[in-house]
């Protein structure tokens, strides 16, 4: 089945098996409950299950998504269906989460500025595994006196510690608003981040 990434929600479906594999070896969750966001087609839900989680929780927005995660892990994993940007993620779960995200283009660093700005005295996650583009990236470990160093650089580096993962070669299928289908090679950058002053790997 050929799922349709829908540009205005920024989506992008990761297909590549080597990199899937990589980036849920990043941090150990077996035993842990994690929350993935923006699971899209379910391909890194898949492998995040492969590590035995105690528990999985997947925030999507895109009702149809919804549909064919619930169709394709039914209770194997409990689906948010609802905007990441409208949710308390400390209302989840009594547990520190692990979080996965490959985070919609068009709102990641809306969404990161989010999560470090409401932490306050209590981490809700035990670690953030997160995809990024590359000039996003860039801004996120930007020391300062670099032209990318910013708002972003400021705030990544005030509450956690962040480690990059360079991933080669990250599929994405496509396919444009005239449903045209396509292939898209990136070059992506995923971290672990952990609350400040402790490394979680």
């Amino acid at each position: 089945m050929y799922i349709k990434a829908k540009k205005s929600l920024g989506q992008n479906f990761l297909i590549d098996r080597v990199v899937l594999e990589k980036i849920t070896s990043i941090t150990n969750i077996t035993g842990k409950e994690v929350l993935e966001v923006g699971p899209g087609s379910g391909n890194l839900t898949t492998y995040i299950l492969k590590q035995k989680p105690n528990k999985l929780y997947v925030i999507e927005k895109d009702d149809d998504l919804a549909i064919v995660l619930k169709e394709k892990f039914d209770n194997a994993i409990e689906i948010i269906n609802n905007d990441i940007l409208k949710i308390s993620e400390d209302k989840i779960s009594n547990q520190k989460l692990s979080v996965f995200g490959n985070l919609p283009y068009n709102i990641s660093t809306e969404i990161l500025s989010k999560w470090i700005l409401n932490i306050g005295s209590n981490f809700w996650f035990e670690s953030l595994v997160l995809m990024f583009q590359k000039e996003v990236a860039d801004r996120i470990i930007s020391e300062f006196n670099n032209s990318n160093y910013g708002r972003l650089s400021i705030l990544s580096s005030w509450k956690l510690n962040v480690k990059k993962e360079k991933l080669k070669r990250i599929v994405s299928q496509w396919m444009t608003e005239q449903g045209d289908p396509g292939i898209r090679l990136d070059t992506v950058e995923a971290f672990d981040a952990a609350k400040k002053g402790i490394h979680l790997f």
